[in-house]
């Protein structure tokens, strides 16, 4: 008899939530994920995945593993003999490696912090590529954090810092090998891909341009995109690289370069970044960098004074960076806005700040069919 879903109909649910194809296309070996319930009352749900082992022709299924752990990311051996995977049955994710003929497996790598993506095989075999974050003991987020970056964290990232990736390799054939680490810079990179000699590596780096940064051949990429006649509002690929020129806003990684936020070096000295206190319900809550603002000043009244009317401090100032902010029935924070603010009217902006209430005001965007096109597309 049919019935509803209940709640804990979720515990008997599965999901695939990986697969790798052997280079023979025989057998696959998946990822299957469930959901168990925490072990008393009031605890959370857990939740767990297996490696399965599918034979094609038959669709035999048998599995791999067994612990109550998050077994993920498989990747077969160019062979077809093994399976390298990632796994928390340590607790902290680490790759595995198991024979696919039966055997028990074994720990590839042991960083402090554990790995952040799954193996990528050499062509060989005889090594795997892969990603890690800082491994250093994690820092206590109640404490004093130095900033080094203008823009320092990402909505639903974090702290970049935290976060950040680095590309590893390491021998599989010896297991006494240590991981070697390959990159230091402090980019988000990630994807790497083996070149067919094996010899070199490829993978992404993907970093933001910040304001103040001086434009290297490094770090733009072609994209092919269609722009639907905004394409004067973008540097163009068919145009000269703006190589020298400097970031005036916050561009983030993968984001097409917008022509209004570069500027010679002698242009970009002409503004410093101001951060700006704001209460809640005083900006909008999409407030996003890169977004240009009007800045509002409403100044404190006097005992038994009306209050005065807003006057307006700066317009179009550029977003670079927003955080914190909270609000509650008792209590509330305020935001902290970074504005790029033109170095003569800084004094101006800090003098609100201090007489009285600031507002920012979202300027609507520019219409494109309105802004003079230039004489090459955007591929």
């Amino acid at each position: 008899m049919a019935r509803p879903i209940a709640p804990e109909d979720l515990f008997r649910f599965r999901f695939v939530t990986a697969a790798d194809l052997s280079p023979d296309g025989t057998r696959v070996v998946f990822a299957q994920t469930r959901i168990a319930p925490g072990e008393e009352e009031d605890d959370d749900e857990v939740e767990h995945s297996d490696l399965h082992l599918l034979v094609v022709e038959s669709g035999e299924i048998r599995r791999l593993t067994f612990s109550d752990s998050t077994n993920s990311a498989p990747a077969i051996s160019p062979d077809g003999s093994q399976v390298a995977f990632m796994s928390t049955r340590t607790e902290k994710p680490q790759l595995w490696l198991l024979p696919l003929d039966g055997g028990e497996p074994r720990r590839l790598t042991d960083l402090p912090q554990g790995v952040g993506s799954g193996a990528v095989w050499s062509p060989d075999g005889s090594k795997i590529a892969f990603t890690a974050g800082p491994q250093e003991e994690p820092r206590k987020p109640e404490r004093p954090y130095r900033l080094t970056r203008t823009v320092w964290r990402f909505d639903e990232i974090g702290v970049l810092d935290d976060a950040v990736q680095d590309v590893y390799v390491l021998d599989v054939a010896d297991g006494s090998a240590e991981p070697r680490r390959l990159t230091e810079d402090r980019f988000m990179n990630s994807q790497p891909k083996w070149s067919a000699d094996g010899q070199s590596l490829v993978y992404v780096a993907s970093h933001e341009l910040v304001p103040g940064q001086h434009i290297g051949a490094g770090d733009l990429s072609v994209s092919h995109v269609r722009l639907r006649g905004q394409s004067g509002l973008y540097i163009a690929a068919a145009a000269a690289p703006p190589v020298g020129y400097v970031v005036t806003r916050y561009i983030g990684a993968h984001e097409l370069v917008p022509v209004a936020a570069l500027a010679t070096a002698t242009a970009s000295a002409r503004s410093r970044l101001v951060t700006v206190p704001v209460q809640p319900g005083h900006l909008a809550e999409a407030l996003a960098r890169g977004e240009l603002v009007d800045v509002y000043l409403t100044a404190k009244a006097g005992a038994g004074e009306a209050v005065p009317e807003p006057v307006l401090v700066l317009a179009s100032v550029p977003v670079e960076a927003r955080a914190g902010g909270t609000s509650t029935f008792s209590a509330s924070s305020a935001f902290s806005v970074v504005l790029s603010v033109p170095n003569d009217k800084v004094a101006d902006l800090i003098h609100a700040v201090e007489s009285g209430t600031i507002d920012l005001v979202t300027v609507p965007p520019v219409d494109a069919s309105n802004v003079p096109q230039p004489a090459t597309e955007a591929p």
